[in-house]
């Protein structure tokens, strides 16, 4: 029996991700950026094996599936409530800010302005898998900041639907947005409706009956059905299969069985979102992103700098002592997998071009390396600026 073509691409990517993921965690950084470079070296602007990448991206939308299904699997409400005013005023206010100043950014770097809107909303979002990762290696999972970051981050991805569906609209129909938003957002606003009224009340008790027939088999075969079902019934309403997988994930992650839908899903993911962000790195151009590492490092400055400046100052200003605002802005200062997702929308529907890609991806992916890096320094300027104050902590 020959290999098929789906055979062969899929067993490139999956090596490439491997090797790529074994460098990184060898390295003490993200796996992320091992498998976006793993999807440059097999990339058409390489020289080398070169995949196929329409093949590889058609894989990949599985793995963005079950990617934002996990994520929004471990949106904690009741967490985000603890910390609401803080965390959903200053998600909202942050995400504007810096959707203004990448805009402003990208129009001064030579961007059109539609390439420049979704550059801002590229760094608006911080990856609540990079925060997760860089504090429990540290041990901060529980603290102040560490609550906070991650009330913040689901703010940010909260915002994030509404922001991709904007665009989306903005990148397929710039000449009739007067007629076509409105309809994308009715729509959206229906599915919402359903997946959160129905879906809250329906699904929970459909795993509790399958939970109770005492067959992993057929747990896990509901929870793949129930990610990709509710990801293809979100694209009936023009919303991204991965707006769709991350509502479920949340509706299921309000559940008493978040904790194994949970742990089911994680190998679903972390097998696909490895093709993911391979079949992102395939779309990059380092010979471009060399070329232009000045811009690159520039938009690197807006998430990093400008991003950790913004969220640390509106945390000060709702009530977070200068030590917590500061690490606060540390951790989420940084962009990825809702970020990628962004970028990905742009070049699907023509909207980016390959070079802004690689610009966007390129700043984004460096977060990722230098993300435990800023948290340290985070920690220095927050204990040097709390000496120096003499302010402690108000918990709004």
């Amino acid at each position: 029996m020959e290999a098929t073509p789906l055979i062969v691409e899929l067993a490139v990517a999956l090596m490439a991700a491997t090797i790529g993921a074994v460098v990184a965690v060898r390295l003490g950084i993200s796996p992320i950026v091992g498998y976006i470079v793993a999807g440059i070296a097999i990339g058409p602007y390489t020289p080398g094996l070169v995949g196929d990448t329409e093949v590889v991206r058609a894989v990949a939308d599985i793995g963005v599936v079950f990617l934002m299904f996990a994520i929004g699997a471990q949106v904690s409400l009741p967490d985000l409530a603890r910390v609401g005013r803080l965390a959903s005023i200053g998600g909202v206010v942050q995400t504007l800010v810096l959707l203004g100043a990448g805009y402003a950014v990208g129009l001064a770097i030579g961007l059109s302005p539609l390439e420049a809107l979704f550059l801002g909303a590229v760094v608006s979002n911080s990856s609540s898998m990079v925060l997760g990762k860089v504090l429990g290696d540290r041990g901060e999972t529980e603290t102040e900041h560490g609550h906070t970051a991650l009330a913040w981050s689901t703010v940010q991805d909260l915002g994030t639907i509404v922001i991709i569906i904007v665009l989306s609209a903005l990148a397929t129909s710039p000449g009739t947005i007067a007629e076509e938003l409105p309809l994308a957002i009715a729509k959206a606003a229906v599915f919402l409706v359903v997946i959160f009224v129905v879906g809250s009340r329906v699904v929970p008790a459909i795993f509790e009956r399958m939970a109770s027939l005492g067959s992993r088999e057929v747990f896990l075969l509901g929870i793949a059905a129930l990610a990709l079902g509710t990801a293809y019934a979100a694209s009936l309403f023009g919303i991204s299969l991965a707006i769709g997988a991350f509502l479920a994930g949340v509706v299921v992650g309000q559940s008493g069985l978040s904790s194994r839908v949970l742990g089911e899903a994680l190998p679903f993911r972390d097998l696909f979102a490895g093709i993911f962000f391979v079949s992102i790195g395939m779309l990059v151009d380092p010979f471009f992103l060399a070329l232009n590492l000045p811009v690159a490092l520039g938009i690197l400055l807006l998430i990093i700098a400008l991003k950790g400046l913004v969220i640390a100052v509106l945390a000060r200003f709702l009530g977070r002592s200068w030590r917590s605002a500061i690490l606060t802005g540390a951790v989420l200062a940084q962009c990825a997998e809702f970020s990628f997702l962004i970028a990905r929308v742009g070049t699907d529907a023509g909207a980016l071009s390959d070079q802004a890609f690689s610009l966007m991806l390129g700043a984004s992916a460096a977060s990722v390396v230098l993300a435990p890096t800023v948290l340290s320094l985070g920690h220095r300027v927050g204990a040097w600026v709390d000496r120096r104050s003499g302010v402690g902590a108000v918990v709004p």
